[in-house]
């Protein structure tokens, strides 16, 4: 029932595009596309919300050897390619379109969170199509980000903002009366990082996987080394020709305000904040709450 209920939150998608689909120029579109090679590689990037995805398929696009990788299956921007005019009536359809359309050079990229993937899993198990994003053959490869409470504060910002991401030529700090964050509003976002977390490291285990991982951290110290990483953990360590030119456009949103707020939050919770950055990956959200007697109300988003 947990598996229907999933996968239909990306179906319905399906069904009101059916009528769009009967449209003979996206058959043409499809015809054409079938006439490209499916890809020959396949790697995703399993990640937690602010932990530099979007700054790091940015820099594999520039490699030339990592196809475009993207959040290609990600609910809302499977909707929104469907209204586009994807040439498909299916999520079996949608997924071959998707990888003959954004691949590159034989390879193809995508990104995923834990929420996202856990609603695709559960409609290609519904479907009958689970073969069709299969991690255990693919290489998978898992970002995550060191500094949790960083990392919780980035992502109460962009979601009491609306702004995910900045350009390398916005330099102006984000004024400080604009950032109100409080405890509860960072243990909130703290449990949804660790969750996810939980729930991957389980799905890893569950199903033999063993990911190349990366943090934000070693990406933001030596980008070019990481990134060939990347690339040799997907080319099986072969002999491939790479340019790395990997001037970036994306830039930190966090300002003063933030960090202090992070060290005021860090020393206020030190024990709290030890034991989540212990058992991350290992404990689960339930589990974590109740062991360090945070009641529902102290991780609840205080309302504005």
């Amino acid at each position: 029932m947990e598996d229907e209920q999933l996968a239909s939150r990306l179906l319905v998608h399906f069904l009101n595009s059916l009528d769009g689909a009967l449209d003979p120029s996206l058959h043409e579109r499809l015809a054409e596309q079938r006439a490209a090679p499916m890809p020959q590689r396949e790697y995703y990037i399993c990640f937690t919300p602010r932990s530099g995805s979007s700054w790091l398929t940015e820099l594999l696009r520039k490699t030339m050897v990592m196809g475009n990788p993207g959040e290609w299956f990600n609910p809302n921007l499977v909707a929104q390619n469907l209204r586009k005019g994807y040439p498909c009536v299916n999520l079996e359809g949608y997924i071959e379109y998707t990888k003959r359309r954004w691949s590159a050079g034989g390879t193809f990229g995508c990104e995923m969170t834990w929420f996202q993937y856990d609603i695709l899993r559960a409609a290609l198990l519904v479907e009958g199509i689970a073969d069709c994003v299969d991690l255990q053959r693919s290489k998978v490869i898992y970002l995550s980000r060191e500094d949790l409470v960083g990392q919780a504060l980035s992502l109460y910002r962009a979601t009491s903002t609306g702004k995910f991401h900045a350009n390398a030529s916005d330099t102006r700090e984000a004024p400080a009366d604009i950032f109100q964050a409080n405890d509860s509003d960072i243990w909130h976002w703290m449990f949804h990082i660790l969750q996810q977390e939980y729930r991957w490291q389980t799905y890893y285990s569950r199903n033999g996987i063993e990911p190349l991982n990366v943090t934000y951290e070693e990406l933001h110290a030596d980008t070019v080394s990481t990134v060939s990483k990347l690339c040799d953990h997907v080319w099986d360590n072969g002999e491939i020709q790479r340019a790395i030119e990997l001037q970036s456009q994306h830039t930190k949103l966090a300002s003063t305000a933030d960090q202090q707020f992070a060290d005021q939050f860090s020393a206020r919770n030190a024990g709290k904040v030890d034991y989540c950055k212990e058992h991350r990956g290992k404990k689960d959200k339930p589990t974590l709450r109740h062991e360090l007697g945070l009641s529902k109300e102290a991780i609840t988003p205080q309302r504005r």
